[in-house]
């Protein structure tokens, strides 16, 4: 279980008391950041979304200002709408700019 993220501006390295792999989304609020995960439970970060979307792998996708998803959890694609829905049914709103690059992310 992967839980240690290295932040690039900060000389220590920060902990996670869960796996990456189990994180569905992030919400920004304000200077922090709140975790959503597979289980159901959420976790608060005194971290601000800006400093996880330097970091997370590439399966993770900013989709507008205050939210960041797990492309491994993405069900479907709602045109009508720009929305994403997760696995857990959640609904995500992704912005105009951001709708183009997770549509071809997910046709490929």
């Amino acid at each position: 279980m992967n839980t240690t993220l290295p932040l690039p501006h900060l000389s220590f390295k920060h902990h996670l008391p869960f796996s990456i792999q189990d994180i569905i989304r992030l919400d920004g609020k304000g200077n922090y950041t709140v975790f959503s995960l597979l289980d159901g439970t959420q976790f608060l970060s005194s971290r601000s979304l800006g400093v996880y979307e330097t970091i997370f792998p590439e399966n993770f996708l900013r989709v507008h200002k205050g939210c960041i998803i797990n492309l491994g959890y993405l069900d479907t694609l709602n045109d009508l709408n720009r929305v994403a829905i997760l696995t857990d049914g959640s609904h995500v709103a992704v912005s105009r700019r951001r709708w183009a690059e997770i549509r071809s992310l997910v046709s490929d």
